[in-house]
């Protein structure tokens, strides 16, 4: 059975985490990225060269999503994103200098 929690229950664990400025989000993108790279290999399939779509919308998740996306651009894939919706894509390559600019990769 997967156990799960509500978004309040969430929020208050996280709560002393961010006060204390814990990089969360950086973290959960890691992981992410992490996984998606693990996932890749098992399939044979290298990063580098390859293209990668992430989809995030507007909320944390996407934010994680995005951030990974930058983790993955900064690996030498290239994948491109979209927030949800019709804004226009974003290289990832983009977001991976924004990122490396605000110090948190």
């Amino acid at each position: 059975m997967l156990r799960t929690y509500d978004a309040a229950t969430v929020r208050a664990a996280e709560e002393p985490l961010l006060a204390a400025g814990e990089p969360l989000m950086a973290r959960a993108a890691r992981a992410l990225a992490n996984a998606i790279i693990w996932e890749l290999r098992r399939r044979s399939i290298r990063v580098s060269g390859t293209r990668i779509a992430i989809f995030a919308g507007a909320g944390n998740n996407g934010g994680d999503a995005l951030y990974a996306g930058a983790y993955l651009a900064g690996g030498g894939g290239p994948p491109g994103f979209s927030r949800g919706g019709p804004p226009p894509p974003i290289h990832c390559s983009m977001m991976y200098r924004c990122v490396r600019g605000h110090g948190s990769t």
